[in-house]
C-alpha cells in the first residue's frame, strides 16, 4: 500500500450508501515490516503490484554494527551486496518481525562462527532487500 510492498490477506466488498459506487476494503501486511495496512479502493480503481525477485547468495562476511550485522553477500553471476542489516534497524518492525530477524541473524552469526559455507534468501523490491531465510550446505 504505498510506498510499502504488501501482501493481501483479505479483500472485503463495501456496499456503500443511495449514490456512491461499490468499493473494496483491502486488508494486507507490509512484506519487510509485518505491519497491517486496510484501504478503500473504488471497484473501477487500479492497485499496483511490486515485482518481488528472491535470489540466493552466498555469505561471505559479517561485520557487527551495533545490534545488528552487516552481511557482505555475493552471487554466482558475479554481483554482490555488501549492506544488508540483519535485523534491519532502518525500518520500523513490528515486535514479531524483530524476534524473527533476531532469531535468523543469531542463527546465521552461529553457523558463520562454526566456518559453515551458509546461502541466504533475499528478496528484492521498490528498492529494498531483506534476508528472509538461510540454508547451510
Amino acid at each position: 500500500m504505498g510506498n510499502s510492498p504488501c501482501k493481501v490477506i483479505l479483500v472485503k466488498n463495501i456496499h456503500p450508501g443511495k449514490h456512491g459506487s461499490k468499493k473494496h476494503l483491502i486488508e494486507c501486511i507490509d512484506i519487510f515490516t509485518g505491519k497491517i495496512y486496510n484501504h478503500i479502493y473504488n471497484m473501477k480503481e487500479k492497485v499496483q503490484v511490486p515485482h518481488i525477485t528472491r535470489l540466493e547468495y552466498k555469505l561471505d562476511n559479517i561485520e557487527i554494527d551495533g545490534n545488528s550485522l552487516i552481511l557482505s553477500l555475493s552471487n554466482t553471476d558475479g554481483t554482490s551486496i555488501d549492506d544488508i542489516k540483519l535485523p534491519d534497524s532502518s525500518t520500523d518492525l513490528t515486535d514479531i518481525c524483530r524476534k524473527q530477524q533476531n532469531k535468523l541473524a543469531e542463527e546465521i552469526k552461529q553457523q558463520f562462527d562454526d566456518n559453515k559455507n551458509i546461502f541466504v534468501t533475499v528478496i528484492n523490491t521498490m528498492d529494498r532487500n531483506q534476508i528472509i531465510s538461510f540454508k547451510v550446505v
